[in-house]
C-alpha cells in the first residue's frame, strides 16, 4: 500500500482555502447555519472553477455546466471544452480530466464523515476535497487521521492520490486545519 506524506498547498488549493476562510468569516459574521455556511463555500468553489474554465457541477450553479453530479462538487473538463454531452458535430464530448471534486460533511460523527471520504476515495479526481468541522484543532486532526488510515489501507488508492483537509474549528469560527496530503 502507497504511504502518505504532507505536501505543501499548491495555488488552486491555497485558492479553495482562501475561498474557504471567506465563507468562515461570512457565516461568524451572519451567523450562518451549517446549510447556508455549505451553499456559500460551494458558491465560492464552483465560481473558482467557473473561471478556471472547468464545468462546474452542483446544486443551484446549472449556469456553470450543470447541476449536482455524484458529489457535492465536481469540476469536469471535456474535450472541447464546453459543457454539453455532445460536441457541435454530435460526436461524443468526452469527459477528458476531473481536476477536483469536493465532499463537505458538517457533522461531526464519524459515520458520516467516513461515508462522504469513501466517495472521494473512489474518484479520480486530480484533487479530492474534503470539508469537516469539529469544536477543536486536536478532533479535526484526530479525524483527518483515521480518514488517512483508511485511505492508506484500501486497495483503491494510487501513488499520486492526493487529498486537501479542510477542518472548522466551531469554537474558534475558522478553518484551524488546511493540509493537502498525497500517496
Amino acid at each position: 500500500m502507497p504511504q502518505a506524506s504532507q505536501s505543501p498547498l499548491n495555488d488552486v488549493e491555497n485558492g479553495l482555502l482562501e475561498d474557504a476562510q471567506a465563507t468562515a468569516k461570512r457565516g461568524k459574521d451572519e451567523s450562518l447555519g451549517d446549510k447556508e455556511w455549505t451553499k456559500d463555500l460551494i458558491s465560492r468553489i464552483a465560481a473558482r472553477g467557473k473561471c478556471l474554465e472547468y464545468v462546474v457541477c452542483a446544486a443551484g450553479h446549472e449556469s456553470y455546466g450543470r447541476a449536482g453530479w455524484l458529489y457535492d462538487l465536481v469540476w469536469l473538463k471535456r474535450e472541447d471544452g464546453i459543457t454539453s454531452l455532445l460536441q457541435g458535430n454530435g460526436t461524443p464530448n468526452p469527459i477528458i480530466a476531473v481536476p477536483l471534486i469536493l465532499e463537505s460533511e458538517l457533522n461531526p460523527r464519524p459515520n458520516f464523515q467516513q461515508d462522504d471520504f469513501e466517495k472521494l476515495m473512489i474518484s479520480r479526481a486530480s484533487c479530492r476535497v474534503m470539508v469537516f468541522q469539529d469544536s477543536s484543532k486536536s478532533r479535526l486532526t484526530t479525524t483527518r487521521e483515521k480518514l488517512m488510515k483508511l485511505a492508506e489501507s484500501s486497495p483503491l488508492t494510487q501513488p499520486g492520490d492526493r487529498y486537501l483537509f479542510l477542518g472548522y474549528s466551531w469554537e474558534k469560527y475558522e478553518f484551524v486545519l488546511s493540509e493537502a496530503w498525497v500517496f
